[in-house]
């Protein structure tokens, strides 16, 4: 796995923070301890710990290239604003790289049982779970991704601050191939949720429309584009609805 240099601390971003919003809201009420959730290209694994700490008794599990990132993610912690005994089960993180050609497989292998499980003790007196599993691969309720989607040509317009922050495996894509990762997630995500299961990407707002038709291609209904806090196509998203079989 690629050694990249990442900030030991990487909050969530306002984009992101909008997504975690959209994710939690769109969830049906008392769906909560029955959500199992993927976040792919995980990084840090912000997304993955705030949608813990928003679902409490979800099951989340996140994966990454990065085996540095990885180590940050299983080392983040959350604060628990929900009332005492609740418990939060810990994402579970694991390696994968999502353009490889054996990608299913490894995902397929990391949503299995078989993590570590303890029970550590929470600030709040919560106690956090580890070790969540599904019985198959086709029981995932939501797919989540911030994947690498900045052309090589945009990095002379990007903040200082981003480029300082990030590694470069996190943010570009080649100028000839945008949506390399949207084809592949897309691809992986119609073998691995369930139906009615649902797909979030945020996206480069310059190709949100040819976000959408990758994920009709891949027979998503209901897509759409959603827009961030400053009126931008941030994100889209999609609902499998075609029986699909699990990735062999």
């Amino acid at each position: 796995m690629p050694e990249d240099n990442v900030s030991d601390h990487m909050p969530v971003s306002a984009e992101e923070q909008t997504g975690i919003r959209g994710i939690l809201q769109k969830t049906k009420e008392g769906e909560e301890h029955s959500i199992s959730i993927l976040d792919v290209c995980t990084g840090s694994g912000c997304i993955a710990w705030s949608l813990a700490a928003g679902l409490p008794g979800s099951r989340i599990w996140g994966c990454d290239v990065s085996e540095v990132a990885l180590k940050i993610a299983r080392e983040q912690q959350i604060e628990v604003g929900e009332p005492a005994g609740q418990k939060i089960l810990s994402p579970r993180f694991f390696a994968c790289d999502v353009l490889a050609e054996n990608a299913g497989m490894f995902i397929k292998d990391g949503l299995q049982p078989g993590a570590e499980c303890d029970v550590t003790p929470h600030p709040d007196n919560t106690e956090r779970l580890s070790g969540p599993s599904v019985e198959d691969t086709c029981k995932l309720d939501i797919i989540v991704s911030n994947p690498p989607y900045v052309c090589v040509a945009e990095r002379e317009q990007m903040r200082s601050n981003v480029l300082d922050f990030e590694p470069d495996i996190a943010l570009f894509v080649p100028d000839d191939n945008p949506l390399l990762f949207y084809r592949k997630i897309t691809e992986l995500s119609a073998g691995l949720l369930k139906p009615g299961g649902r797909l979030y990407f945020e996206i480069n707002e310059r190709f949100a429309q040819e976000t959408v038709e990758v994920l009709k291609k891949h027979g998503f209904a209901g897509c759409r584009i959603i827009k961030d806090l400053n009126g931008k196509e941030r994100f889209v998203a999609g609902q499998r609805h075609k029986i699909n079989s699990c990735l062999r």
